[in-house]
């Protein structure tokens, strides 16, 4: 019965993510991108001109988060409204911040996009098809844990009362406007802080889902079936050889441009991180209780250490295929050279984001929280010390 639901569950699931000609490799990114205020695919002038409404509101939002964030550091003397402050407009930085990068970089991502949708190479070949269908179906599962994560922060944040909190409250008083004008611009206020999970979900996708992509088209150049039948008869095989080379060196430069939206974007998270880190911490070490914003500012500080794990170290020469890159002649030699090079993800070219660099994040995290620590005690110490003189 098990193994009857399970088959006909996976066999639903793959006939819905089957790739084909017509298939968008980013899977409803579109969607993500619209709230994110990166792009809208719509041709429609009056939902043009609504995104752009929108795209305005964000803005507006994020300088409110900013104003509220000034009175807090200006007329508030508790650390802990002041840490939970820094925490959300962090936060709120970092994503638009990114999408900023992502959108003065769009020109690329198309470039990079229009290529693994085009799906030129061998395109009759069984094996080829399977392994496109590999990064497909990872794309699909990602976007549709991204989407769950999504309607589980617009339920905690509509229905939980944590826009009561003091960062998410709007920076004026609204005491000379009428009962409905205060419910209307609180509850829009409040509303907006739900496109900030789309946001996120935006920013990481549209880098994640392009280097699966590309990644993911590696194994159709370096399949040893393929090896084996070229190099039993290399002068017949020259023109499909010929071919494969130009392919590969496509996805290698496609990976060049993809650099372009990647340097900054995996600086600025890498530096933000590990202060997003340090002082989500502290929130979840003074938090009495287990409350609805503590659990958010835990899972957008996990979120963002996996980001910033440099799961692309995996992603190394594979040396099965040595001995047959070693029999091909001169015309395949460079593309051997240039598949031995290691996938590295750079930081802006200031630094490569490697698993040293990781363990240094969580070091400086580490140094970052202690600081905050010992601001926090040293004001509880003043405050029994000014009590203990009156």
């Amino acid at each position: 019965m098990f193994n009857r639901t399970k088959k006909y569950i996976t066999n639903r699931w793959r006939s819905h993510v089957q790739l084909n000609s017509k298939t968008d490799h980013f899977f409803i990114l579109n969607f993500f991108l619209s709230f994110a205020g990166v792009y809208f695919p719509g041709k429609n002038d009056f939902f043009k001109l609504a995104w752009r409404v929108f795209r305005v509101c964000m803005i507006l939002h994020y300088a409110m988060i900013l104003r509220r964030l000034l009175q807090t550091l200006t007329m508030e003397h508790s650390s802990d409204l002041l840490i939970n402050g820094i925490h959300v407009a962090m936060g709120a930085t970092l994503m638009l911040t990114r999408s900023l990068l992502i959108q003065a970089n769009f020109g690329h991502f198309k470039q990079v996009r229009k290529h693994l949708n085009e799906r030129s190479f061998r395109v009759d070949d069984p094996d080829v098809q399977r392994i496109r269908q590999q990064p497909y179906e990872l794309s699909v599962k990602v976007t549709v844990f991204f989407i769950g994560n999504i309607i589980f922060q617009f339920i905690s944040i509509t229905s939980s009362g944590i826009t009561d909190m003091d960062p998410f409250q709007l920076p004026f008083s609204m005491k000379e406007f009428s009962v409905f004008e205060q419910k209307f611009y609180s509850g829009m206020y409040s509303l907006l802080w739900t496109v900030y999970s789309l946001i996120a979900a935006s920013n990481f996708l549209t880098i994640y889902l392009g280097l699966i992509g590309l990644i993911g088209l590696s194994p159709l150049i370096l399949s040893g079936r393929l090896w084996i039948e070229w190099m039993s008869d290399l002068s017949s095989n020259q023109d499909e050889l010929n071919t494969c080379i130009e392919h590969h060196s496509k996805i290698l430069n496609n990976l060049k441009v993809f650099k372009n939206l990647t340097n900054l974007s995996f600086l600025l998270l890498y530096y933000m991180t590990m202060a997003h880190t340090a002082i989500g911490v502290i929130i979840v070490i003074f938090h009495a209780t287990l409350d609805t914003f503590t659990i958010m500012g835990v899972e957008f500080t996990l979120r963002y250490l996996i980001e910033c794990y440099p799961w692309i170290t995996r992603l190394r020469c594979r040396k099965e295929f040595a001995g047959q890159y070693r029999q091909v002649r001169a015309t395949i030699l460079i593309v051997a050279m240039q598949s031995q090079r290691s996938l590295n993800i750079s930081t802006g070219g200031l630094f490569e984001l490697t698993l040293d660099k990781f363990t240094s994040l969580i070091k400086k995290s580490y140094t970052l929280m202690m600081v905050v620590w010992n601001m926090k005690q040293g004001e509880g110490v003043a405050c029994i010390h000014l009590s203990n003189t009156d």
